[in-house]
């Protein structure tokens, strides 16, 4: 069981509105949020391992001077600052998951990542598509409550853009208490399950 401290408690009461009751707060387990990075981190490894063999095949950054071995040089610079970033992803997560408060209140739930800003993403009974628990062992686990589609949008070589649309998982990962969070929300905020 991860205890929410009091800091998180008020974090998540000082977005309250009027008359806005809280119902339960908590926040995701960093370490399992961490592992979910081990996949990029794994290939962060690889990427970083053919970047060292190429630059120590050129014989290091500048070491060669001008024109087609100086931009290869850069490129492999670029590369390098890319895998340190994969290198680091689990880090990232560690810290992130470490600054989310999850909230649920009568009339709204409530994630909040105060990383370098603070951002409140607000969901109400009209957001909530359906309530899917995701059970790791007893007690710990996921709740999702919705889907997000997103686009990105990336440009080829040959000048072209390729869209690319996918969908995202939303909810609370990682919480200790997931089967008393799922009855919470659906008690709260289904229709369905308020006219039973």
């Amino acid at each position: 069981m991860i205890p929410v401290d009091s800091q998180k408690r008020r974090v998540a009461e000082a977005e309250l509105r009027r008359d806005e009751r809280l119902l339960w707060v908590g926040q995701p387990n960093p370490l399992r949020i961490a592992l979910k990075s081990l996949p990029q981190l794994l290939f962060g490894i690889l990427w970083m391992a053919v970047i060292i063999f190429m630059i120590s095949a050129i014989g290091g950054f500048g070491s060669v001077g001008g024109g087609f071995f100086s931009i290869f040089s850069l490129v492999l610079f670029i590369f390098a600052i890319v895998g340190l970033g994969m290198l680091a992803s689990p880090l990232w997560s560690y810290f992130k998951a470490m600054r989310t408060v999850y909230a649920v209140t009568d009339r709204r739930i409530m994630m909040i990542e105060q990383t370098f800003s603070t951002s409140v993403k607000s969901y109400g009974e009209d957001n909530l598509e359906f309530v899917e628990r995701r059970m790791r062992s007893d007690h710990d686990g996921d709740v999702i409550f919705t889907r997000e589609h997103r686009t990105s949008r990336t440009r080829s070589s040959s000048g072209f853009y390729r869209t690319r649309h996918y969908t995202v998982d939303v909810g609370f990962f990682g919480i200790p208490d997931a089967r008393e969070v799922e009855q919470l929300l659906l008690d709260n905020f289904r229709a369905d399950a308020r006219r039973e």
